[in-house]
């Protein structure tokens, strides 16, 4: 509190929203005692992601050492299919072609980039493409080119009567075929997410760890696959099936039983969509606890009795933080610390 009185504030000159608030930062951030919550309090960065989408910012950006923070906040706003997340930097990966993936991405996107800057003193200029749309004939540069990968998550669109078209067609194959459709999908998916520019299959039997996954990379092949094959799958799916051969598996069964769990996630859904609207206090609220709480105690003791054992690692109640700590620990990738606060 000393030190930070010493110092001079001025009040932001753009919108800011704090992690110490999770609201748009008033003008208490222009004072010492802020900062030194700051330091102090917890960081409530869900709270932060989610007024920014409550503002209408559909575009987030990280600056940072890694990508955590990208990843955090797609798992905050996880149903928000509008949303875009660049991270300008990722670990052991070339810095330069990190940033120029996340300014692509963000073109893309619609974000306005100013490209006469970024090609300034370069030689660069604009050629004219083939006016003949349909000749199929490749104008890209056939030349070997360092992996930069994917630095950058963009998920494919949800198409449900695509989805819906996939499942079908996988489901009406033979055992041994759909398993190899299968394969072949989770291998494709994961060259995407790895920015493999070669053609050849990743290896089915190798570890996802082995092959450079991290925490943000299990949630983009989470979600590539959830998209293409209409499933809601696990958040932790890379975990539990850590290479492709068991991701295809997993996919084959899920298909070939037509998804029976899907309808239960649905549910649960609508629960949870229920539960955040719901403004009750008091008795009422202690009742809805309790028999959530009853509900899980039921369904966990019939699993067990099933012959059903739990896993040794529950997430049922595991923070953001937590779980891709957890992932993280799974792939043998060192997590960059999280501060304890910070804007």
């Amino acid at each position: 509190a000393e030190v930070a009185g010493s110092l001079d504030y001025a009040p932001a000159s753009i919108p800011i929203v704090s992690t110490v608030t999770g609201g748009l930062a008033d003008k208490g951030f222009g004072t010492a005692q802020y900062w030194v919550d700051q330091v102090r309090g917890a960081v409530r960065f869900a709270d932060a992601v989610t007024t920014l989408a409550a503002q209408g910012v559909t575009r987030f950006v990280e600056l940072g050492p890694d990508a955590v923070l990208t990843a955090m906040a797609q798992q905050t706003l996880d149903e928000a299919d509008t949303a875009v997340f660049a991270a300008t930097m990722r670990n052991e990966r070339p810095e330069a072609g990190t940033v120029v993936a996340a300014l692509g991405q963000l073109h893309t996107a619609g974000v306005p980039v100013d490209w006469q800057a970024f090609y300034a003193e370069t030689g660069a200029n604009r050629v004219d493409l083939p006016t003949y749309a349909f000749q199929r004939q490749r104008y890209w540069i056939d030349a070997d080119r360092p992996n930069i990968g994917r630095m950058a998550v963009d998920l494919p669109p949800i198409d449900e009567d695509a989805a819906a078209a996939l499942r079908q067609r996988l489901g009406g194959l033979s055992g041994v075929a759909r398993a190899q459709a299968a394969l072949d999908l989770v291998q494709e998916q994961v060259a995407v997410v790895l920015g493999h520019s070669s053609q050849e299959p990743v290896d089915a039997d190798r570890a996802l760890s082995e092959l450079g996954f991290d925490s943000l990379a299990a949630i983009e092949l989470r979600k590539r696959l959830s998209a293409m094959t209409g499933l809601s799958l696990p958040s932790t799916l890379v975990f539990d099936y850590p290479t492709c051969q068991a991701i295809a598996a997993y996919l084959d069964g899920e298909i070939g039983a037509g998804g029976s769990a899907s309808p239960v996630f649905a549910e649960l859904d609508a629960l949870e969509t229920a539960l955040e609207n719901c403004d009750v206090m008091g008795d009422e609220s202690g009742r809805i606890t309790a028999r959530l709480e009853a509900l899980l105690r039921r369904w966990q003791d019939s699993r067990v009795m099933g012959g059903i054992a739990a896993t040794d690692n529950d997430f049922s109640y595991a923070s953001d933080e937590e779980l891709f700590a957890a992932i993280d620990s799974e792939l043998g990738v060192d997590s960059p610390t999280v501060p304890s606060s910070g804007d």
